[in-house]
């Protein structure tokens, strides 16, 4: 690996990704495996174990959908006007700043 290559984060695969819940994989759709939900038909977590599955194949849609939000948030608050903000704004305010928390969680840390 070059000193370059080390300087620049992970980056996850590329979405869309798709569950298939007769194997219990989600594959990228160049093939990739992103991840094995052990599904087992005899086991009582099988429907769990696909509704893993089934979250874990949007991720990618969330995360788009999250940073989409969020810079739209952002685009939007110093047009927002003040009463607003101390009302429903806190509000929304509130929730994006979660979403924020999840973006940062699911991209690494640039070096």
């Amino acid at each position: 690996m070059t000193t370059e290559q080390n300087k620049s984060p992970p980056q996850h695969t590329p979405g869309p990704w798709q569950y298939n819940p007769q194997n219990g994989l989600v594959h990228s759709l160049d093939r990739t495996l992103i991840c094995d939900m052990c599904t087992d038909p005899d086991s009582q977590e099988t429907a769990q174990h696909h509704a893993n599955g089934l979250l874990v194949d949007s991720a990618p849609d969330l995360l788009e959908g999250a940073e989409a939000a969020v810079a739209g948030f952002d685009h939007l608050i110093p047009l927002l006007p003040p009463a607003l903000l101390n009302t429903d704004g806190h509000l929304l305010s509130m929730a994006i700043e979660a979403l924020r928390d999840a973006i940062a969680q699911a991209k690494p840390v640039q070096p």
